[in-house]
């Protein structure tokens, strides 16, 4: 039986999401485009990193995102940034940035924390829901590492915000303007992560730099659990 106004019925439902699966499993996260998110394709249970409670010992809860950045003439050509940021001290640990938008670049920024031996076991690394953090590559990645995954609710971009503001304030300052050549942008973008981290007090940290943070929390004790001796009455030694 034809469709309205002559036109032939529209296939089953079916059909039309096998046809949707076999031209997004095409693309490699594409950006801007309905495969940007892969939830319920991969399995991935979302955790989410309670916000409130990120600002705590060195290390532990670290998050990460991508951003496109502009260049060129009018800002026609894009490239992709990695990052992963300290939540307790604002530093960026490890970056990369990338002509591609593939997983490489996201996989290497996370074998760059590799690299820090002060980071504390079982530190927890937080992203959104974005392709790159559910795929199969890099939930490997962070089990090779000992580190364990919290993704953010879904459409809630809140929960990853302090690292989306620090993609805008770096968009904001790199003189990006008349840069025509990827290698000039890198170039770029590492002087603004060695000034970000080493040289900028921020008023957040009591005024230090994310780097004297860091080296602050290091030279603290570690906080061990105090342990209370029970009684007969109470062999916990709780208070009631």
């Amino acid at each position: 039986m034809a469709g309205r106004k002559g036109r032939p019925p529209a296939p089953p439902a079916s059909r039309r999401s096998s046809r949707r699966r076999r031209r997004g499993s095409r693309g490699l996260c594409r950006p801007w485009s309905s495969t940007a998110n892969y939830e319920g394709r991969t399995g991935v249970t979302s955790r989410t990193n309670n916000r409130r409670k990120v600002r705590g010992d060195k290390g532990l809860h670290l998050l990460t995102d991508v951003s496109y950045v502009r260049y060129g003439p009018g800002g026609s050509r894009l490239c992709y940034l990695s990052a992963v940021k300290d939540a307790s001290t604002n530093e960026i640990l490890a970056w990369e940035l990338s002509e591609s938008y593939g997983s490489g670049f996201v996989l290497r920024t996370v074998a760059a924390l590799a690299s820090l031996d002060w980071l504390p076991d079982q530190a927890l690394l937080h992203s959104d829901q974005g392709c790159h953090y559910a795929s199969k590559a890099y939930r490997s990645s962070l089990r090779a590492m000992g580190m364990a995954q919290s993704m953010s609710r879904r459409g809630n971009r809140w929960d990853n915000a302090p690292m989306e503001s620090w993609f805008g304030h770096a968009k904001d300052e790199i003189p990006l303007e008349g840069r025509g050549s990827f290698r000039e942008v890198r170039a770029l973008v590492a002087d603004y992560v060695d000034y970000y981290n080493n040289e900028r007090p921020q008023a957040g940290l009591g005024g230090m730099t994310p780097r004297e943070r860091r080296d602050y929390l290091l030279s603290l004790p570690s906080m061990l659990p105090a342990v209370v001796p029970g009684t007969k009455e109470n062999p916990s030694g709780v208070p009631a």
